[in-house]
């Protein structure tokens, strides 16, 4: 009987171990889903930035090269203009004004683009986005890290819990055995000195019947 019980408290703890097992392996691969779909988020935030950033470095660089261009042009439409001689000269002087091209006070080409300032400006947003990035990731992996180790703790907590109180039971079950076991040897005990002490006063009767 004793080793039915414990062999019965055995595959209780089994089955509740394998039910918490499976829980805890559960969250935690939920936790992981999160995690990965976290990391994908902030690889594609990190990739659309780093996009918005290279276009916008293009279309600074397509202006510089398009000022570039019309200050060549105007440059050399200046040049043939000086060719042309004092007469010319005088001539645009009078039809045009030597003043309508802005000559003389610097070339009408608004703030001039410096590239190399473009990619300083590129580069360090770039390590900005990435640094912040490595961040983020570093802060989801810690959080998933502390958000496992608790389920784990929890895990562990319920299985001790449901052991203890499964080897309780068993314990109890055990003592209701060994309590029914001693009922039943102290009944027996009892039916034996009965029969014995009626046999001893059936013998002392028949000894003195005998007499």
């Amino acid at each position: 009987m004793q080793e039915m019980i414990k062999q019965r408290a055995q595959q209780q703890i089994s089955f509740m171990s394998a039910q918490v097992e499976a829980r805890r392996d559960q969250e935690i691969a939920r936790l992981q889903q999160q995690q990965t779909a976290m990391a994908a988020r902030i690889e594609h935030d990190r990739t659309v930035r780093e996009t918005q950033i290279t276009q916008t470095a293009a279309a600074a660089e397509q202006r510089r090269k398009q000022a570039e261009l019309a200050q060549d042009m105007q440059q050399k439409v200046y040049d043939q203009m000086s060719k042309a001689g004092p007469a010319a000269g005088l001539g645009y002087g009078a039809g045009y004004g030597m003043g309508g091209f802005g000559y003389g006070g610097g070339l009408p080409f608004g703030p001039q683009i410096d590239p190399a300032r473009v990619d300083e400006m590129k580069t360090a947003q770039q390590t900005h986005i990435g640094q912040q990035q490595e961040a983020i990731r570093a802060h989801v992996s810690a959080t998933a890290e502390q958000q496992v180790n608790m389920i784990e703790r929890v895990a562990a907590q319920q299985i001790e819990l449901a052991v203890s109180q499964i080897n309780q039971r068993r314990q109890i079950a055990k003592d209701q055995v060994m309590q029914g076991t001693q009922q039943r040897q102290w009944q027996v005990d009892q039916q034996h000195m009965q029969s014995t002490t009626a046999l001893e006063q059936q013998a002392l009767q028949l000894q003195a019947q005998g007499r």
